[in-house]
């Protein structure tokens, strides 16, 4: 996409830090992390400062701290949307976030509560750890941004891995 980083389809679980230096890429192409689900993780998404990244359609699950942006306050926050945050300690940890994170204020497509970015607090309904896609309950399904490419169904994108090709990382034996 206009020559930006594209991170996606990854299943991360069990590590001390998911995904680590999201946006430490000053003067690059924005950085994108798509259709993830990091589980079990210290930290699940770890950005640096200069975060012109958006993370977007991943699931971050059971996480310390599910996201962590290490900024200064002239920094610019990443972009966290259409995501799925349920059991970690903490969603956020940092000084610069976008206003309306965590904040239940809209609904989404799905009729779901959502903050101001349509992420989803709700249990995820995932069939982890075997396949770890949402199941039919799911409010992961059709929660994607409309704007992404449709899924196999020509629906609306689901929130999560992607049912074409996934890539596993750290999986525990």
């Amino acid at each position: 996409v206009n020559g930006s980083t594209i991170d996606r389809n990854n299943l991360v679980t069990g590590t001390e830090i998911g995904i680590e230096e999201f946006g430490h890429y000053a003067g690059r192409a924005q950085i994108q992390l798509i259709n993830n689900v990091i589980s079990d993780c210290e930290i699940g998404i770890q950005m640096g400062p200069r975060g012109n990244g958006l993370a977007e359609m991943n699931v971050v699950r059971n996480c310390s701290i599910a996201v962590d942006q290490e900024a200064t306050s002239t920094d610019p926050p990443a972009g966290i949307a259409y995501d799925s945050f349920f059991g970690n300690t903490q969603n956020f940890s940092s000084n610069v976030l976008l206003p309306g994170l965590e904040t239940l204020i809209a609904t989404n497509a799905n009729g779901d509560s959502t903050d101001l970015w349509l992420n989803v607090y709700d249990d995820p309904i995932i069939n982890a750890p075997n396949t770890w896609y949402p199941i039919s309950s799911s409010p992961l399904i059709n929660a994607g941004n409309p704007n992404a490419p449709l899924d196999p169904d020509g629906s609306v994108a689901d929130i999560g891995l992607r049912t074409i090709y996934v890539n596993c990382i750290n999986l525990p034996e």
